[in-house]
Order: structure tokens, then sequence, then C-alpha cells
């Protein structure tokens, strides 16, 4: 009767055992499969086609909006002539205003602020923010923002 008795404890060891591989393999297998598929949208978002299909995306977006606006405004004149002169300056405003405006920068003397992120996973936080243009006049990177 002991010599059953341990073999079923041996068995139900064995069975605890390979549980926890198979639990153990499957985390494994899907911590791999995430980051798999994170490096794959991060290079689809950075490719050709997906730059592509923004710009259609835009594009109909950009139609539709000009189809409504004339569907409202009948009267209304639209000028889609994109690549035409730019109006006039106001008056006082002169092109060497606005270069030197430009040579100065927006973020001239801009002041470090440091910002506090609550996520599960701080890389996926870090990651998502790198480079983000949060705002007007901000600029964030890996967990710093520039006010």
């Amino acid at each position: 009767m002991d010599v059953a008795m341990t073999a079923a404890k041996d068995a139900e060891a064995a069975k605890v055992a390979v549980q926890v591989d198979l639990e153990e393999s499957e985390r494994s297998k899907a911590t791999t499969m995430d980051t798999a598929v994170r490096e794959a949208v991060k290079r689809y978002h950075l490719s050709e086609e997906f730059t592509g299909l923004l710009d259609k995306e835009v594009a109909q977006e950009m139609a539709d909006l000009l189809y409504r606006l004339k569907q409202y405004n009948p009267g209304q004149k639209l000028s889609l002539d994109f690549a035409a002169d730019p109006p006039p300056l106001p008056e006082g405003v002169t092109e060497e205003m606005i270069e030197d405006y430009e040579e100065e920068g927006a973020l001239e003397g801009a002041v470090p602020v440091k910002i506090a992120v609550v996520a599960e996973d701080p890389s996926t936080v870090a990651d998502g923010l790198a480079g983000a243009d949060v705002g007007e006049g901000v600029r964030v990177s890996a967990g710093e923002a520039t006010v």
C-alpha cells in the first residue's frame, strides 16, 4: 500500500511540475510574441507603405471636409490652389522679422520639466513618449518633457 501511495504522490508531483513548466513556456512565448508584434508595428509605422496609406487617408478626409464646407456654404468661394502665392503679410510685419523669429527657435530658453507616468511596464512609457510632440511648445524625450 505504501508503494502505491508513494507512486501516486510521485505521479501528482510530476503532473504539477509539467503544469508549471507548461505555464512558464506559455508566458515566455507570450512575451516573445508581444516583443515581436511591437517591433513589427514600429517597423511598419516607419515604412513607405504606412506613410502612403496615411497620406491617402488624410487626403480623403480633407476632400470630404471641403465637400461638406462647400455643401453647407454654397456661396463661399474655395481656392484649392495650395501652391498659390501666400497671402500678403500684415501691415508692419516684414519678411526679415519672420526670418529672425524662425532663427531664434520656438523652444529657446526651454525649461526641462520632469513628468511622472504610472505604468505596469516603464519601458513602454519611455518608448511611447520618446520623441513625441505633446502640444504646442512641449517636446517629450524618454521620460522628460521640455516646455
